[in-house]
């Protein structure tokens, strides 16, 4: 992952979103390694982990609302690993 102020942001409305919809643990994981400038594979794996979980646990706000910063978010995980679900 590079250090593209782009990706950054969507990792960091990612977690927003993990807290607003009762993810608090997920969220201040993900944030925490956004902002202490954790190498991009564990802020990926952070990501793609909490995507999951989203859409499992929330799948109407993951295919609605959510959908376009997700996307964003898992065009750079896959860029980093192609076989990313």
């Amino acid at each position: 992952m590079s250090s593209n102020p782009a990706e950054l942001d969507c990792f960091s409305l990612l977690a927003a979103e993990l807290e607003r919809l009762g993810m608090k643990h997920e969220a201040e994981v993900l944030e925490s390694a956004v902002a202490s400038g954790s190498t991009g594979s564990e802020i990926l794996g952070l990501a793609g982990q909490a995507i999951a979980e989203l859409q499992l646990l929330h799948p109407r706000e993951a295919a609605g609302v959510l959908r376009p910063f997700i996307t964003t978010c898992v065009v750079a995980i896959r860029h980093a690993w192609p076989s990313y679900p």
